[in-house]
């Protein structure tokens, strides 16, 4: 529903290294180095750099507005270290607004964020989804599902156009959460199709994330038997992969869980349980 349209980024983009004015080198001692451009891939560079603020804040938790490195990530972000009036100012306000949220600031995140969701005023940019999903997570934790539900839609049609199959999968999960806190009497709408493109596109731990928010969506509707089918579907995607041994698998065991008690299988249920608290416990 959002009016902007994507635009292109290069690959490699120019960053200039050494200084044009050697003058004060030569007069106070130093080393001289000429200027030159090296090609460095800056989209790749912010959203790794994005994605480690916004683990680093999963990590630390409660403690985070605490920590002392982020009142500095939020004061050196809030300096606009970038060119002022530039295209590239939202790449800025996309790191501000994590800054923010790692420090416990929601109000000042958000605005940071809304403002980060256009480059140049009009484009979405690879940065675009991973503030839909921060936004939604905000609205989510406001307890304001209907917003939070768009954000989290309009963050799967970015990340997919980008290929950012990380904040996708992220997007999706969080949007079957709160399909689910609606108390809905059906199957969130965009699993099915989102399943048939992950499949196409060989996604394999997208697809495994989508088979496990689906059964889970069908357990919570009563209907064991489908939820049931979607968990053996995707019990071959598990086999030999790491993401088996982190948090997606111990989802995978505790949805599990739920349809064997639905089955009555109190004890084959009772291990699904502990396979997941397992991960719980150390992850």
């Amino acid at each position: 529903k959002r009016a902007s349209q994507p635009a292109h980024f290069r690959d490699s983009m120019p960053i200039q290294m050494g200084r044009l004015d050697a003058n004060e080198a030569y007069r106070q001692g130093g080393v001289v180095t000429p200027p030159k451009l090296f090609g460095i891939d800056a989209v790749e560079i912010v959203r790794a750099t994005s994605l480690a603020i916004r683990r680093r804040t999963e990590l630390l938790g409660p403690t985070s507005r605490h920590d002392a490195l982020t009142g500095q990530l939020v004061a050196a972000l809030a300096a606009r270290p970038g060119l002022p009036n530039h295209w590239s100012e939202c790449w800025i306000d996309v790191q501000l607004g994590l800054a923010h949220l790692a420090a416990g600031q929601p109000a000042q995140a958000k605005t940071s964020l809304q403002r980060s969701l256009l480059a140049a005023g009009q484009f979405d940019h690879p940065l675009t989804g991973v503030a839909l999903f921060e936004l939604g997570r905000i609205a989510l934790a406001e307890g304001n599902l209907r917003e939070a539900a768009g954000y989290f839609e309009e963050a799967t049609y970015s990340a997919a156009y980008y290929g950012d199959i990380g904040v996708l999968e992220e997007a999706f999960r969080q949007g079957a959460v709160v399909h689910l806190l609606a108390n809905p009497k059906t199957v969130y709408a965009p699993l099915p199709e989102a399943l048939a493109w992950a499949n196409r596109n060989r996604y394999r731990q997208l697809t495994a994330s989508l088979l496990v928010s689906l059964a889970e969506n069908q357990a919570v509707l009563g209907n064991t038997a489908a939820a049931d089918q979607t968990l053996r579907e995707a019990s071959g995607l598990f086999k030999r992969r790491e993401f088996a041994a982190g948090r997606l698998g111990a989802a995978y065991s505790f949805v599990g869980s739920r349809v064997l008690f639905q089955q009555k299988n109190t004890a084959a249920g009772d291990a699904a349980v502990a396979r997941a608290m397992d991960f719980m416990r150390q992850g």
